[in-house]
């Protein structure tokens, strides 16, 4: 599996709506790349689903979503179109993506072992170079691991809310409202939320 500090393979790609892209061409963005096994099945959805919910968000914060799976490209474009995603999903069925990065190896569910997607999700500097790896991915935590502002790593307690790994409570924009109380973007203790 690729680590951090490790460049990412520049690959020619090709999309959900059959468009080759290359890995190249987001030289000077962030991406969130995040691979999972299979296209409409309940994880994968909930974790696409996700990050769909909060993409405006993630793009506000610089990054660039993008989901990969050894789907066909009409299975990804059918699961793309049902659930109205706003970032590409990667059709990788000849796993090429998939094996460059290391997330293919031995799972193993209900005591049977076998071969398939290793759920992890990447985050890539503007640079091409990987930040940071996430290999115990939560389907419906998904966007809670996204880094924001610097270092700082928060996760969502609700849409509009984030908690850091000390309670920290953080607003990143505009208002929310909680038990009657309105707060604005910043940072709020947690004992005035909840």
């Amino acid at each position: 599996m690729l680590k951090i500090g490790d460049k990412i393979p520049n690959i020619n790609v090709t999309t959900h709506k059959g468009e080759t892209i290359n890995f190249g061409q987001f030289k000077g963005q962030k991406i969130i790349l995040f691979f999972y096994p299979r296209a409409n099945t309940p994880g994968c959805t909930a974790q696409s689903c996700n990050l769909n919910d909060n993409y405006l968000r993630l793009k506000s914060q610089g990054y660039e979503v993008i989901g990969v799976s050894p789907d066909t490209v009409d299975k990804q474009n059918k699961f793309a179109q049902k659930f109205g995603f706003k970032y590409n999903l990667l059709a990788d069925d000849s796993k090429e993506i998939i094996k460059a990065f290391g997330v293919w190896g031995m799972k193993k569910f209900r005591g049977n072992e076998y071969e398939g997607v290793l759920r992890t999700t990447f985050l890539i500097n503007e640079e091409g170079v990987i930040d940071r790896v996430i290999d115990k991915v939560k389907t419906m935590e998904n966007k809670s691991i996204i880094t924001i502002e610097g270092t700082e790593t928060f996760r969502v307690v609700d849409n509009s809310i984030l908690m850091d790994n000390k309670g920290n409570f953080k607003i990143p924009t505009g208002t929310v409202t909680v038990k009657g109380n309105v707060y604005t973007a910043g940072a709020v203790q947690p004992e005035k939320l909840f």
